[in-house]
């Protein structure tokens, strides 16, 4: 891949990081923020390659790594003794798992003029994990660059934040969106403009396991029908529906205005699967509600909310909207 030719969009954020690097003032710690699916994790990979290339290249302005040399080669295949990635396992970063990583920096580069270590998920550090961080944030060695990844920044400490150099990337526009989905294989021009819509400008939301579930239109069906009952397997889960579920409702919405059918973000037929649910006759207020609270329990999940109490909060919660609605 390259900086340049195979991130689609971010252009302000490509300039800012090949401008920090053609000028050598890189910094020891960056924050990459915004929209899970947005692309950052694929910046900072192709960020930490140009850091490490040893022929790079200027294209139209901005410095980029050649692909070519013997370090660019081996990042590919994720094979460089200089570059670790970290991510969550079973939704945690521990502690261990920060401590492997301080010990990887406390060495001299091997083959490379940096370390670089690449942090995905950075809001799921846990508070040992975090504060064992600190001190390296602090007093990073002088060879080494530290990449956090993270769509909840707010999830991390404040000290954490303020030691970083923030660059915060927004969605996509649709015509990028599109682009990234045709590069990912997905063909069908019809099919790659719904999941265009669908992705809101983050096209890695559409190209995983769970949101493929989304767009297979199967997940919400049962809502469509005045079904109501809502049980979560584990905090994933929830958060995955609840994200579903803001579009759903986003469409009801949209349906009650009056707006054009490709406005939707669903299939109609989906939405209007059992006309006598009347699900699609909700008041507009009473979509908004729903939408509120859809979008408070997931601000709630930073806090470890339980993810049963809160299906059965949100069951109730559509029962008493729908009301008469509700299949009996």
């Amino acid at each position: 891949m390259s900086l340049y030719k195979d991130i689609i969009g971010h252009e302000r954020q490509k300039k800012i990081l090949s401008g920090s690097y053609r000028r050598g003032r890189i910094a020891s710690a960056y924050l990459f923020s915004g929209e899970e699916g947005v692309g950052k994790r694929s910046l900072a990979v192709e960020f930490a390659r140009l850091l490490n290339c040893l022929s790079p290249e200027d294209r139209d302005g901005v410095a980029d790594s050649c692909g070519r040399c013997e370090n660019c080669k081996r990042m590919a295949i994720n094979l460089h003794p200089d570059i670790k990635y970290i991510e969550p396992d079973d939704g945690v970063i521990k502690i261990e798992q920060i401590r492997e990583a301080i010990e990887f920096l406390s060495f001299k580069p091997l083959e490379a003029e940096r370390k670089v270590i690449i942090i995905d998920g950075a809001e799921q550090m846990n508070a040992p994990a975090s504060n064992a961080f600190l001190k390296t944030l602090e007093e990073p060695p002088g060879s080494s660059v530290i990449i956090l990844v993270s769509h909840q920044p707010e999830r991390l400490l404040d000290t954490v934040r303020s030691r970083c150099f923030h660059i915060r990337f927004n969605p996509l526009p649709v015509a990028d969106t599109i682009e990234v989905l045709k590069r990912n294989g997905i063909t069908g021009q019809r099919h790659i403009e719904h999941l265009a819509r669908l992705s809101q400008g983050a096209p890695g939301k559409v190209l995983t396991d769970e949101m493929a579930e989304i767009t297979g239109e199967e997940v919400f069906s049962d809502l469509a029908k005045g079904v109501v009952q809502v049980a979560w397997k584990d905090r994933t889960e929830m958060e995955d529906w609840l994200r579903g579920f803001v579009l759903f409702i986003r469409d009801i919405a949209v349906i009650g205005t009056g707006l054009r059918d490709e406005k939707l973000l669903f299939n109609k037929k989906l939405l209007k699967t059992d006309t006598e649910s009347g699900i699609t006759t909700l008041p507009l207020k009473t979509c908004l509600k729903l939408y509120e609270e859809a979008v408070r329990v997931l601000n709630a999940v930073r806090f470890n909310i339980n993810h049963t109490i809160a299906g059965n909060y949100f069951s109730y919660l559509l029962k008493e909207c729908y009301g008469d609605l509700v299949r009996k």
